[in-house]
């Protein structure tokens, strides 16, 4: 080994100015926030009518968030994290078990959010066949800054996400390694 050769790199990572958020794949890096976050698993959804999202589960290793690119605005982006439904409201999965839908108000660490939508779809690995059904439904607070998601996947399977709406310019350096 020469002494030049301790300046070269042994592997360089994929860096690009071009790849953007639609743009990744299990493996990639980023940064959001001043931290780095990998992406654990990717996740598409067939909502009809020739609707797709994409959702990405980000892990920094201490603390994990889901991002999804709202379809109507390609400069935002949903940023959610995952929540026992009992802590939004301990009679909430009864109530959608009863009923089919949930609350059309419900309030979380003293905001109230509001029904917004109500989606049914597909959500399957991308590249895999095996799908699996899904109703899903939104609650936006008054400002529309942030939501609750709340997905039903059969009888009793029922899962709860709180968020945020971001923009897309808050992600940055993303890295394919």
């Amino acid at each position: 080994m020469g002494i030049f050769d301790f300046f070269k790199k042994k592997k360089e990572d994929t860096f690009s100015d071009s790849l953007t958020l639609k743009d990744l794949q299990k493996g990639d890096i980023l940064e959001y926030f001043l931290k780095s976050w990998k992406v654990d698993e990717v996740l598409e959804y067939d909502w009809g009518n020739n609707i797709f999202s994409r959702e990405y589960k980000l892990n920094s290793g201490d603390d994990v968030i889901y991002i999804e690119l709202d379809e109507d605005d390609n400069d935002s982006v949903l940023i959610s994290r995952d929540i026992k439904i009992s802590k939004i409201n301990p009679r909430l999965k009864g109530y959608i078990i009863d009923n089919d839908t949930p609350m059309k108000e419900l309030e979380y660490k003293g905001i109230k959010y509001y029904f917004s939508e109500e989606n049914v779809g597909e959500c399957y690995a991308p590249g895999e066949d095996d799908a699996s059904s899904l109703v899903s439904w939104t609650l936006d607070d008054e400002e529309e800054d942030s939501f609750i998601s709340i997905s039903r996947w059969d009888e009793t399977d029922i899962e709860a996400s709180v968020g945020e709406y971001g923009k897309v310019f808050e992600f940055s350096n993303i890295i394919r390694p």
